[in-house]
């Protein structure tokens, strides 16, 4: 038995060995694996070979600026922006952008600015959509939120296990519920097994959104309106009406929700105020998605920023739901703000990447036609080469599959890389400019630096604004 047990593990320890030594072989062989994975040069870890002399001793070992190729900043793509455009000039109703973003936009960071931008110049007030909850509470300066902690969220990059319809950001928010018996006569049979063992103690479910002053345009609440779902068809508890009580100040207002739509809405109010409570009594089956705070017209901008979202994951917003949101409010413009998760310096190929988001484009595209798209390039990120800070050598290369994405897909297409003024930028931000502009992790701005993000992209916006008023795309080559 000894002897078999040895065998056994000597076995697997050979087939290791093996397939170490294989790997590096395998790997230069089968481009997929090139472009996602790393190799290693393991007979090079013990054997030292001399380097050979440089044939120019001008040129240094290591200088990987030399790997860098110039970023193309040729394709704007100006005129896919035609629609938004023309909805700026006419300024006679709202103007809808929804702004996606990973981290670099967390916290209304850059969307900020450009909202505040667009509507001193265009007209607007309010923030616009707002989750039920957040996990930047305390760090997002251009809404005041509150909510109780009992609420169940479903983040976008958080498995859907109960299966609900996600929001236009990706998200919904339930009451929650503790699990129970199937054959209770109470039950929701959807959500058994779904849920964590037990609610917390705090009973009652509720959400306030207020105003800042952080700017002109955040300093009330023009109005506010909160969307919804539907419940699971399956479940008992969904023929039970919802209720919402609506606070405002000292006045009371409860309301049923009523809808059979994938989204429907309810006015909270339509009156200016400071602030907008809700108190929540609502089957657990029932996907809660956001408040919008909102002016009649002008230019509303939207935060849709997930942490840690390469951007692929915003095919999981069903096509009912776009739909639906689009019926509701009428988008104008769609920002893509992605690349930060996917950065990788030893990376050469990105075409899997380029695939990749030709597919969340033309995922709006097909379910919200007509709506322009703008791909904003990855922002410059520092990363330590041979004991030096630098531009990650993947910027440039994950900036061009962005760019040729955008060029497929008929979308427009700025390089915030570029216009932030390219190899090197990053570092400077966070070593030289005084106040610093980005965080010592040398990829993400701070307060100072995403307002100096946010003039970029206004300014790329109205250079395009500027040339559709001249007439210049007329023979446009976009």
């Amino acid at each position: 038995m000894e002897r078999n047990y040895f065998a056994q593990t000597l076995l697997i320890l050979v087939v290791a060995a093996l397939l170490l030594l294989a790997y590096p072989f395998v790997h230069h062989k089968i481009p997929w694996l090139k472009d996602h994975f790393r190799s290693y040069d393991f007979f090079g870890t013990f054997i030292k070979k001399e380097t050979p002399p440089a044939s120019d001793s001008l040129v240094v070992a290591h200088d990987t600026s030399a790997v860098f190729v110039p970023v193309d900043t040729t394709y704007t793509g100006f005129q896919a922006l035609t629609n938004f455009f023309t909805s700026l000039r006419q300024g006679n109703e709202q103007i809808r952008i929804a702004y996606y973003g990973d981290s670099s936009i967390e916290g209304d960071l850059v969307s900020q600015t450009v909202r505040d931008s667009l509507q001193r110049r265009f007209g607007g007030k309010g923030v616009g959509y707002v989750p039920i909850t957040t996990h930047v509470q305390g760090f997002r300066r251009s809404v005041r939120q509150s909510f109780s902690g009992n609420w169940y969220t479903c983040k976008l990059i958080v498995n859907n296990y109960r299966k609900l319809p996600r929001g236009i950001s990706g998200e919904y928010f339930t009451v929650w519920s503790a699990p129970i018996k199937v054959d209770s006569l109470h039950a929701d049979s959807t959500l058994v097994d779904t849920l964590p063992p037990a609610p917390p103690v705090e009973r009652g479910h509720w959400a306030s959104f207020g105003s800042t002053r952080l700017n002109p345009g955040t300093n009330s609440v023009p109005a506010a309106r909160l969307f919804y779902g539907l419940p699971k068809g399956d479940s008992i508890l969904s023929a039970n009406r919802a209720q919402i009580t609506v606070r405002i100040g000292e006045e009371r207002n409860k309301i049923e929700l009523q809808g059979a739509s994938a989204v429907n809405q309810l006015w909270l109010t339509q009156t200016p105020c400071e602030k907008v409570r809700m108190d929540v009594s609502a089957p657990s089956s029932l996907p809660f998605y956001g408040v919008s705070l909102e002016s009649e017209k002008g230019v509303i901008l939207d935060n849709f920023s997930s942490r840690g979202n390469s951007g692929a994951l915003l095919t999981n917003i069903p096509s009912a739901v776009l739909k639906g949101f689009q019926e509701k409010l009428d988008y104008d413009l769609i920002i893509l703000q992605f690349g930060l998760n996917v950065l990788n310096p030893e990376m050469k190929n990105y075409g899997w990447y380029e695939k990749e988001l030709v597919r969340v484009i033309k995922h709006f595209q097909e379910h919200m036609p007509g709506v322009p798209v703008l791909v904003v390039g990855v922002s410059d990120k520092g990363t330590r080469i041979d004991g030096v800070m630098q531009t990650d050598p993947s910027i440039p290369r994950i900036t061009a599959a962005q760019q040729r994405a955008a060029e497929q897909t008929g979308a427009a297409f700025m390089s915030l890389y570029a216009a932030m003024g390219g190899q090197g930028t990053m570092v400077t931000w966070v070593e030289k400019e005084k106040p610093r502009l980005a965080n010592l992790d040398y990829a993400h701005f701070n307060f100072e630096g995403a307002e100096r993000a946010g003039q970029l992209l206004m300014q790329y916006l109205m250079n395009g604004y500027s040339q559709f008023l001249k007439g210049k795309f007329k023979n446009s080559i976009f």
